[in-house]
């Protein structure tokens, strides 16, 4: 108030001096200063203004005095006034005054400087929310200057909706004090706006009075806009793991469930609400406390799922630090389920790992088509048949592990080839267009080929090929499940043959049978006739010729016996090498000249239970048939040596059998022998030499010989190629022979001989021989009066002679009736047909005394008296 009165007095006299100094001035300029006037109004003005200057000075000095008051007194002795001096001192008082409050500007702007250097917006209002100031940085902000804030108000620079906030936070923190901080937008000068967080104070003056605030801000926008978009991404990602088709679950890094989506739910039964915050995320897919692949990828814990969890739990090569795992597992309900798992870890801006997401799928239905799929696809590659699958162009392209086997294609060379590969020309043309045609049309076809493998071998094959058709009924591949038939092909040959032998076996053994008995009575009644015929007489001389024609009948018998395998055997033990060394010695007579023949023994024994004759009947019909093969001479090749048959052999020719054999090589350089002929050459009086040649039994007793001793016979042969003929033979160990006495003969006389034979002629024949022995003979033509007979003159028949085979009771079941009356009784059995074949028909079980026809009048005596002898 004194300031305010001091300055308008001061103007009031400064108003009166001017006006004063000017009207003397303008009297002084309206004379020239050569008027004599001119030094007394000079004298007058200066004189006025002098007496003006010394009141206005006696009265400022009463103003001022007051003022000279509050400035205080003067800093130093020089500036203190004079006494009585009050301008003096008021000048002191202006001039400390005006020193302190150069120093507080110069504070002020080093405060100033110290707030333009802030880099953070600073401003400060007073009470009524004027500026008071801002540093450089909050003009800068704003967007406006400095001048164009301070001693406005809020509401003069911002928006009024603004400005409120703005004075009602201001008017809150004058009236609370303290500290403020609060967010809100804040508008620049371009209109823009911005969001900040004001931190604001109130202050006081030097009084201790509120004065008004001082504030700062940051600005929030880039923040908050990352904010919201985190905040969108945030809900995004949660609905998007919600919203997924595919159950999944996402722990924390305290293995804490923090996302259990609606998939989860349907998949385990598991609401959300019951796993969120849990660690019990195991229970939705085991009863038992297990570690997921989350909680691994969490961890880092990859050697534990190497060890436990391997092969079915693995690292992803995809994701890094990600796994992948599948297996049965069981949820709350029992029920078993195969679930297909997927876990990635979840990162920070550093790296870190903050979570870790899982995807379950349920793919039980997957799974087991799967593994039927699998197991049918092992079915078909592990397949004992031949698989091939072509294209509907022909082109393979699929083919199973027994084709590789079968061909010796491997699967890449036939992947990409036709079938065609496999055509060994010898199936006719017309049989792959029959083939091509039906299946093209829909149908399945079946057949069989002969084909041809990689090394040229030919096989057969037995085939079944069929369309393949898609979902909508088109055909897109064929298949063909094909067989090698090769080796059931020899065997159903080799049983053929075999068949068609035995059948014809059969038939001349009944031939012979029947033969031989007609040969007996011829043989015998001719013996009688030379017997009762004196020397020199004619019947003694045309009964010889009989029986010597008789005796070559019995040995054609006897070869239809041997293809029969019904010829009696006697075998020893013997070495095959001596055999066909005792042969080679024959054969030069035999062959003639013009035939070489060269033998290589085995450098071993070759020990055989056989019969001697027998072989040797073998090598000398197998060297006979070479030489006819050879009429312009040649070589014959006989070989013996030691073989070990293996199974392969067995599989291979389709019969045989695994053990030690000999092997009897018997081959020629002669004419060979195409395949018809092969087929037949075994068969009885099959002959290649036509009408007037040989009967045709040379090779068919051969093969019966060979059947005899268990062994069996093969032949190689092709026309021009000479043929080779290779008998296998049983091995043996060698057994020393027992020395056996013979027993004294003894005359028949008194012995009772009951004969049942259903023969008419032999019947008689034979009672004649031993009647003329004087035995005592009872006939009968057949069992049941045999059986009448003994009981008849039960106790005076020493020795039942007795036919094998006759219609009705055979001999062998006679014989063991007629024991049960009297065990004491010897029997000696009689046929046509060998003991051998009687044994292969179950008739005998045990040692018999056996006699084979045709009969001898001195074999059957001698015979007959052996037997009543050992009883």
């Amino acid at each position: 108030m004194l300031m305010r009165t001091l300055a308008g007095k001061l103007t009031l006299l400064w108003a009166l001096l001017s006006a004063l100094l000017l009207v003397s001035a303008g009297m002084l300029a309206a004379f020239s200063r050569g008027s004599l006037l001119f030094p007394a109004l000079l004298a007058l003005s200066w004189g006025a203004a002098l007496c003006v200057g010394y009141l206005a000075s006696r009265r400022l000095t009463a103003l001022l005095a007051p003022l000279a008051a509050e400035l205080g007194p003067a800093e130093s002795a020089a500036d203190a006034p004079l006494p009585c001096d009050e301008l003096s001192r008021l000048a002191g008082a202006v001039r400390s005054h005006l020193a302190r409050l150069a120093r507080a500007q110069a504070e002020l702007h080093q405060v100033s400087a110290i707030l333009d250097s802030l880099p953070v917006p600073i401003f400060y209002r007073d009470l009524a929310g004027r500026y008071l100031g801002v540093n450089r940085a909050y003009e800068s902000y704003l967007g406006r200057e400095r001048a164009a804030l301070i001693g406005r108000s809020v509401f003069e620079v911002f928006p009024p909706e603004i400005a409120k906030i703005y004075y009602r936070a201001d008017r809150e923190l004058q009236l609370v004090g303290g500290v403020q901080q609060y967010e809100n937008r804040i508008v620049h000068a371009d209109g823009s706006s911005r969001e900040v967080i004001f931190y604001k104070a109130s202050f006081l003056d030097r009084t201790g009075e509120l004065a008004g605030v001082v504030g700062t801000l940051l600005d929030i926008t880039d923040r908050k806009r990352m904010e919201a978009l985190l905040a969108e991404q945030k809900e995004f990602s949660e609905n998007l793991v919600q919203n997924l088709a595919v159950p999944a679950f996402v722990l924390n890094q305290r293995h804490e469930v923090i996302i259990w989506n609606r998939a989860c739910e349907e998949l385990t039964g598991l609401a959300a609400d019951q796993v969120i915050g849990t660690r019990r995320q195991w229970s939705g897919f085991n009863l038992e406390e297990n570690p997921t692949p989350a909680d691994l990828v969490l961890d880092g814990d990859y050697r534990e799922a190497d060890n436990r969890y391997n092969p079915l739990w693995f690292r992803s090569t995809l994701i890094p630090g990600g796994m992948h795992g599948e297996g049965w597992g069981r949820n709350r309900y029992g029920l078993d389920g195969y679930l297909l798992f997927s876990s990635a870890p979840v990162k920070n801006g550093s790296g870190e790992v903050i979570a870790a997401i899982q995807t379950v799928e349920e793919i039980t239905a997957r799974k087991r088509s799967e593994d039927r799929l699998r197991t049918l696809s092992l079915a078909v590659e592990q397949s004992p048949s031949i698989v091939v699958i072509t294209d509907t162009a022909g082109t393979i392209e699929y083919v199973n592990r027994k084709f590789v086997e079968v061909t010796g294609y491997s699967s890449a060379e036939a992947v990409g080839q036709n079938p065609r590969l496999l055509k060994s020309g010898s199936t006719p043309d017309e049989l792959y267009q029959e083939l091509w045609g039906a299946v093209t049309s829909g149908q399945e076809w079946r057949g069989e080929f002969q084909n041809k493998k990689k090394n040229g071998e030919l096989y057969r094959e037995l085939a079944m090929v069929a369309p393949i058709l898609d979902d909508r009924g088109v055909i897109s591949h064929f298949i063909a499940l094909k067989e090698d038939v090769t080796e059931r092909r020899a065997l159903e040959e080799a049983l053929r043959h075999a068949q068609k032998m035995e059948s014809l076996g059969t038939l001349t053994g009944g031939v012979a049978h029947d033969f031989n008995n007609i040969l007996t009575a011829i043989i015998g009644y001719a013996n009688l006739i030379q017997m009762n015929s004196g020397e020199g007489d004619l019947n003694a001389k045309f009964s010889a010729q009989v029986v010597a024609s008789a005796e070559k009948a019995a040995v054609l018998t006897r070869g239809l016996l041997a293809y029969s395998k019904n010829q009696a055997m006697h075998p020893s033990h013997l070495d095959l090498n001596d055999i066909a060394q005792r042969v080679d010695r024959l054969l030069s007579r035999v062959l003639g000249e013009g035939i070489t023949v060269s033998t290589t023994l085995a450098p071993e024994p070759l020990r055989l239970f056989a019969d001697s004759a027998h072989l040797e009947q073998v090598l000398m019909n197998l060297a006979v048939n070479a030489r006819d093969a050879m009429p312009g001479g040649g070589t014959l090749t006989i070989r013996t040596e030691e073989l070990q048959l293996e199974a392969d052999f067995v599989r291979q020719h389709g019969y045989g059998r695994r053990g030690r054999f000999a092997l009897l090589s018997v081959s020629d350089t002669g004419v060979g022998l195409d395949q018809a002929t092969r087929e037949r050459i075994f068969e009885p009086f099959f002959t290649t030499h036509g009408l007037g040649g040989r009967p045709g039994l040379g090779l068919s007793i051969v093969h019966g010989i060979v059947e005899q001793h268990k062994g069996f016979i093969e032949v190689e042969s092709a026309p021009g190629q000479g043929s080779s003929f290779r008998i296998y033979l049983p091995l043996t160990q060698p057994v020393v022979p027992r020395l056996v006495q013979a027993a004294p003969q003894s005359a028949g006389g008194g012995k009772t001989v009951l004969l049942v034979e259903d023969n008419p002629e032999v019947r008689a024949i034979v009672g004649e021989v031993l009647r003329g022995e004087k035995y005592q003979v009872l006939e009968a033509g057949d069992s049941e009066e045999g059986l009448r007979r003994f009981a008849r003159f039960s106790g005076e028949v020493n020795l039942l002679l007795v036919d094998v085979i006759m219609p009705g009771k055979g001999g062998l079941d006679l014989y063991r009736e007629i024991r049960m009356l009297d065990p004491r009784v010897r029997a000696l059995f009689m046929s046509g047909y060998s003991e051998e074949y009687i044994r292969s028909q179950g008739m005998f079980t045990k040692e018999v005394n056996f006699i084979s026809k045709p009969l001898t009048p001195s074999d059957l005596l001698s015979r007959v008296r052996d037997v009543l002898d050992a009883a």
